[in-house]
Formats: structure tokens, sequence, C-alpha cells
């Protein structure tokens, strides 16, 4: 009787057992996948109010994706000039197979731009002016020649139906310690997203940028060519503690030495040598930081492109491509700028904690 009882109950436990895996292998992540999709179609339908700017744009984006899958599904369906894509026979088929190929690929590329741009566009109608934030924490500040914003607004994260842009990423990431600030273009009526703008009088835009980086708890500078960002890194440079500058390298490696020769006499010390890395997803390649006493060290992207494009191929065959919380561009700049921006936390609590 014993033994039957004990039977029992370790087959009972085993039972238990199984049943607890089989939720948590096969029901918990349908679950999760369920919710994130929810609440990802109930952010998109709000994103895609036909009454407002920002919706429209939404809505023409979607509308050439799904234009374009419909003309991609029918031409697989058809025989293309006599020929079906699908069922090819001796070298001419296949020469033409592959030409109609190349074509439909090069096409989808267009369409898939042309969308990217439209959600881009939305984006912008969300921006905020800096005299609508209601975080009152000291600022990090963002220097970068205007020329720029056009060029990160290009590099775009998709987390489930969320985009964001690579400035609108620096943004959150940089949220944890304060709000993400940037002067504003002159007369621009529809500022890009990620840093809230300020404004500031043509004729005296150079008070206000000193006043900005006088509160700044972190300067990032996007190195560029333009006279007023060359002002700007100088200004920085005399007037700015050297742990708070933080350098963003877009560039490659023969314009970054060029950069490096145009502003020796603006650094008391020599910038190290490039090791940048290009991967598709951000612009930027490498990023500066200094001490205290202005020893330099250069931080690359922290993903190569082989393991990039490794990870976006295994991303490609598995269910997280549709229910991402975080997108890949969020994950790269977090690896590369999450370290600085830690340490600026650190940093400031620690002087917080001496000043009581």
């Amino acid at each position: 009787m014993r033994f039957d009882t004990a039977g029992a109950v370790l087959v009972a436990l085993a039972i238990v057992a199984l049943l607890a895996l089989w939720v948590r292998l096969c029901v918990y992540p349908l679950v999760r996948a369920s919710a994130v999709l929810l609440r990802s179609v109930w952010r998109a339908r709000a994103g895609l109010n036909p009454a407002t700017s920002p919706g429209r744009w939404r809505i023409l984006g979607l509308s050439i994706i799904s234009c374009a899958l419909w003309f991609f599904m029918w031409l697989g369906d058809q025989r293309s000039f006599g020929l079906d894509l699908f069922d090819v026979h001796g070298p001419a088929e296949y020469a033409i197979a592959m030409l109609i190929g190349l074509v439909v690929g090069v096409a989808g590329v267009g369409f898939l731009y042309v969308a990217v741009v439209c959600f881009a566009h939305a984006k912008r109608f969300d921006a905020v002016p800096a005299s609508g934030l209601r975080d009152v924490r000291p600022p990090v500040l963002y220097l970068r020649s205007f020329d720029d914003d056009r060029r990160t607004s290009r590099h775009i994260g998709l987390a489930g139906f969320k985009t964001n842009t690579e400035e609108g990423e620096i943004a959150e990431i940089v949220s944890r310690i304060g709000p993400f600030v940037a002067v504003g273009r002159p007369g621009e009526s529809l500022s890009y997203f990620g840093a809230a703008r300020v404004s500031l009088q043509h004729a005296d835009w150079q008070d206000g940028v000193r006043q900005l980086m006088a509160t700044a708890q972190l300067v990032f500078l996007r190195i560029g060519s333009s006279p007023g960002l060359l002002w700007e890194l100088d200004e920085a440079v005399r007037t700015v503690r050297p742990e708070k500058l933080v350098l963003l390298i877009p560039l490659n490696r023969r314009e970054y030495d060029e950069f490096c020769e145009r502003t020796r006499g603006s650094f008391p010390c020599q910038l190290p040598e490039y090791q940048g890395r290009r991967i598709p997803i951000t612009s930027i390649r490498a990023v500066v930081c200094f001490d205290h006493e202005w020893i330099p060290s250069i931080v690359p992207v922290q993903q190569t492109k082989r393991e990039y494009w490794r990870r976006a191929a295994a991303s490609a065959f598995s269910t997280d491509v549709f229910f991402r919380t975080r997108s890949k561009l969020r994950d790269v700049l977090e690896d590369t700028l999450g370290p600085i921006v830690r340490r600026a936390t650190d940093v400031s609590s620690a002087r917080t904690y001496a000043a009581k």
C-alpha cells in the first residue's frame, strides 16, 4: 500500500512537472507574444489616425508596403514574359529569371526605402520642443551639424510596430540621467524626432550654446566640418570638463584623419587612432571619451559587421522579429553608449553624496 501511495505521488509530481514545462515552453511564449502584439497593434492604431498629419504619413508608408507585397505575390503567380519563374529550363530561361529577380529585388528595396522615408517623416510630428519638457534635471546636450539631422533620421529601429530614429534611441538611452536637448535649426518649422530642440536667436546663439554647456551633465558632439560645429567644439574643449565630453564618430578612416588634422590645435591631446566599425543599422562608427586629464580613449561600435549580419540572419528565422520590445538599433547603441551614461550616473551620484 505504501509503495502504491508513493508511486502515485511520484507520478503526480512528474505530471505536474511536465505540465509546468509545457506551460513554460509552449503557453508562456504564446501569451507573451500575444500581449506584445496586442500592445503594439493598439499603439499602432493610435498612430494611424487619418485625421492627423503623422497618421496620414504612416498610412501612406503602410500602403506602399502593402502594394509592394501584393505586386510581388501577383508577379510570382503569373507567367512573366511567357516564363514560369518557378519552373525554368536551360541557360536562356535561367538568365531571364535572374534578370527578373534582380529587377524585383531592386524594386523591393526602392519600395521599402520610400516607406521608411514616410515613417521617418511621420516621426517628426512627435518631436517635443525643449520649452515643453517637464523634466527639470540638468540636460544632456547634443551638438551636431544641422545637415546631419537628415542623415540620422534615415536610420530607423523597428520593435514590433514601433519605429524610432537613431537620435530618438539615443534620447531614450540618456533619459536615465536627464533630458536630451539640442539647438534647433533656425527657421525650421518641423523638427526631427529625438533631442528636444532649443530655439535660439541668430544674433546670440553662441551665448545660448555656452549656457547649455554650462548646465549639461554630458555633451555629445557628433563631429563634422561645418564652421558652427567647429566653434562649438573649440568652446566645449575650453569650458566643459573633459570627462563630460563625448565625441560621436560617423566618419570613415580618411574623413577622421582629416578631422584630426583640422582640429589639431583644438584639443590639449592627440586624438586616438581610428578604430571605427561600419554596420548598416547606425551611422555611428565609434565613440571617443576623455578622462579628467584629457587622456582619450576610442570605443568602436560594440558589434562587428560579421556579428551584425549573423544576428540579423538568426532573427529573420525567429518570431522575435515581430514581437521585439527593443529594436536592433537600440541594442547596438545601448551596448556602445550605455556604459558612458552609467558612468555619468555614478559620477553624479558620488557628487551628490559628497555634497551631503
